[in-house]
């Protein structure tokens, strides 16, 4: 149960924000979307001078010693360590975008609801790091040494280094939205949108979306796709075994 002075404010609070324009919430976004373009600027600069060394890390870890990359354009080292850059940007720059758009957003919401989003927003966003993470140190190798076993006596890996960032980049990303899974379930369950029972009546159909989802975000390696499919499948199975279902209003107390 809220306090009467916990009351109080959310009702202070949403008066506040019900004698604020139209244009006048406009107004605050742009400021906070000013604010976050120019903390994004400002690191750009820092991340493209780290941007060879994050590239020299990365082939460091996913790939055997003496690997070596090709580019086959004047500009593609450029265009490779910017695209690099604006990713490390995004990352580094995402807390601070979190926070803002948290303090805009927040004036409008019961605390209730504040301490439910904060908490999704919390656990996606460790989610999303964990699953890169495990992509990282685990599917990204396993693709380089499936790539290198085609080599033969006569026939060498020649391997473009704009490609080859792109590609560890985006399975990077498919992981980190693979890992999103349980937030949907839970999201979806506690809400009311899908009923649990239903979730577990449909694991097979689950089971086979989750490999169709590996088979497309992973290259032709049956390794890689269960290295992806199985830890998707057992975050379904803890989010159907964590995810709690809405009181219905006849039993509230």
């Amino acid at each position: 149960m809220l306090s009467s002075q916990t009351r109080k404010k959310e009702q202070e609070s949403a008066e506040q924000v019900e004698s604020l324009t139209f244009w006048d919430h406009l107004e605050e976004f742009r400021w906070v979307m000013i604010r976050s373009l120019v903390v994004l600027t400002l690191l750009l600069p820092f991340t493209y001078w780290k941007s060879q060394e994050a590239i020299n890390r990365l082939i460091h870890d996913c790939a055997p010693p003496g690997f070596s990359l090709q580019y086959f354009t004047l500009m593609e080292p450029f265009f490779t360590q910017l695209k690099v850059a604006l990713v490390m940007t995004l990352f580094l720059a995402f807390p601070y975008v979190a926070w803002q758009l948290w303090k805009f957003s927040i004036p409008a919401m019961y605390s209730h609801e504040r301490q439910h989003i904060g908490r999704l927003a919390l656990a996606s966003w460790a989610l999303f790091v964990g699953g890169s993470i495990f992509g990282y140190y685990t599917v990204l190798p396993a693709i380089v040494r499936f790539s290198l076993s085609f080599q033969t006596a006569s026939v060498h890996q020649s391997l473009g280094l704009g490609d080859f960032i792109t590609m560890m980049m985006v399975l990077m990303l498919s992981f980190g939205l693979m890992f999103q899974l349980p937030i949907v379930i839970i999201t979806l369950v506690r809400t009311g949108l899908v009923r649990k029972q239903t979730l577990k009546q449909k694991r097979p159909l689950v089971a086979v979306c989750i490999g169709v989802l590996a088979i497309i975000l992973t290259p032709p390696d049956v390794m890689s796709q269960l290295i992806m499919a199985a830890p998707a499948y057992l975050l379904f199975e803890i989010s159907l075994f964590i995810s709690r279902e809405p009181v219905p209003k006849n039993q509230e107390t």
